[in-house]
């Protein structure tokens, strides 16, 4: 959990912090990706959900519930400071699927979860009007 509570407050500053321009902030979001999980967003784009998610199971085994969480919150910031309305979609699917399959495997019903699931259906329906 030490784990997850560091990256929780390293994306909370991250996505606080104004004085970072978008190269230095996807920057640091490649950092997340690579030291959190060892993967990087060229992966992330190249591949689906399930291939993702078999990925992490090989890397991570025990923790894969965790993992994918994890992955999910880092999609979900990358989401949230890419101006491209494509690519916000295609992020926030993917994060809403990651979050998705935790929903369904975990045997602990989440608040928080439901919430971050909640939130991304609401963005994603935004785009999609505001594309019309």
């Amino acid at each position: 959990m030490k784990l997850i509570q560091q990256l929780s407050e390293s994306l909370f500053l991250l996505s606080k912090d104004e004085t970072l321009d978008e190269i230095e902030r996807q920057s640091r979001l490649q950092e997340y990706y690579k030291d959190y999980l060892g993967t990087d967003i060229e992966f992330l784009e190249s591949n689906n959900v399930e291939i993702i998610i078999l990925s992490l199971r090989e890397r991570y085994g025990d923790e894969l519930l965790l993992r994918v969480e994890m992955l999910s919150d880092i999609m979900y910031v990358d989401a949230t400071s890419v101006n491209e309305a494509i690519e916000n979609r295609k992020l926030l699917l993917q994060t809403l699927h990651l979050l998705s399959y935790v929903d369904d495997m975990s045997d602990t019903y989440s608040l928080v979860r439901q919430g971050k699931i909640d939130e991304i259906r609401r963005r994603l329906d935004s785009v999609s009007l505001s594309k019309d």
